[in-house]
């Protein structure tokens, strides 16, 4: 609705464990799903604030580049059976925010 489109899913925490998971979102997505190395982005993202605080890097963009590193990406596979799930979720959320019945 916004005319923004997501180039790729960054799937971090206990999701991110789960290869069958990641698999389905970027199939359903149509995104390439991203994992990352680090399991406790909680940590790192506090990590990385402080190394630009302390100064190491001279800002965000610069200590992301260096601190975070990808294990894999999943990519999408598109499945007919996914597309139709799909379709028929969004036209049930249309329904529910119109306020109509099943």
């Amino acid at each position: 609705k916004m005319g923004v489109k997501g180039e790729k899913i960054i799937l971090s925490g206990g999701g991110a464990k789960s290869a069958v998971l990641s698999q389905m979102l970027a199939d359903v997505s149509g995104l390439p799903v991203e994992i990352k190395r680090e399991k406790e982005a909680g940590a790192l993202g506090g990590a990385i604030l402080a190394t630009v605080a302390l100064e190491k890097y001279n800002d965000l963009h610069e200590a992301v580049e260096r601190m975070v590193s990808r294990e894999y990406i999943y990519e999408p596979n598109p499945s007919l059976y996914y597309q139709e799930k799909y379709t028929a979720f969004l036209k049930n959320v249309n329904k529910k925010r119109k306020g109509e019945e099943k």
